[in-house]
């Protein structure tokens, strides 16, 4: 009787202890359902609004001429919930080839890592100074300049890439980007050539 007894609490409570753990172990799953997914998808994304070339500079204090030759150019600010952080971007095709460019006022001063090590790829992955929005695994990285001023490239065998620069006079980050057969050299070309500082030359 006693044996019998024990052993249904027992079985209570083995049952207790795994409805807790099994709630337990819900709330720290990734769920495959769409609908929760298109959900966070809505909290994480920042809004982009298309606005004409002059908006974009009024909200963001940052100009991104582009070539006269460009075209289906898109002029659009990326909200962030505080003004001074507003991303802008411009969408253009250039020799045939889709890219966009962005900036942000920042506070970074440099690019590189501690005591001016170079970048790992820990670092890229980390996200220190990517604004691009591209989220893949770089198979190739490395360190450059962009009219000297310091920066990285980073390329994915999927395709797409991104290469950053920190213009720190002005306190502007910037990451052009392409999201079809990206390659080191071609990025740090176009980079070269497009970039105006909007405060002439370094010294």
């Amino acid at each position: 009787m006693k044996k019998g007894l024990f052993t249904k609490l027992a079985a209570v409570s083995v049952a207790g202890m795994m409805a807790i753990s099994m709630a337990g172990c819900h709330v720290n799953i990734t769920t495959t359902n769409s609908s929760t997914q298109e959900e966070v998808k809505e909290e994480v994304v920042n809004p982009v609004v298309e606005v004409s070339e002059e908006e974009m500079v009024e909200k963001t204090g940052i100009d991104l001429p582009i070539p006269d030759e460009a075209s289906d150019v898109k002029y659009s600010v990326i909200e962030s919930g505080e003004e001074s952080s507003a991303i802008a971007q411009v969408d253009f095709t250039l020799d045939g080839k889709e890219m966009y460019m962005r900036a942000c006022m920042t506070d970074l001063t440099s690019l590189l890592g501690s005591n001016n090590e170079e970048l790992d790829i820990a670092d890229i992955q980390s996200g220190i100074g990517d604004i691009s929005g591209l989220n893949y695994n770089w198979n190739q990285f490395s360190t450059d300049f962009v009219q000297d001023r310091e920066g990285y490239v980073c390329v994915s065998n999927d395709g797409p890439g991104y290469v950053a620069w920190l213009d720190v006079v002005p306190g502007i980050l910037y990451n052009l980007c392409t999201e079809d057969d990206a390659n080191t050299e071609e990025l740090l070309e176009y980079a070269n050539t497009l970039f105006v500082p909007m405060q002439g030359e370094v010294e």
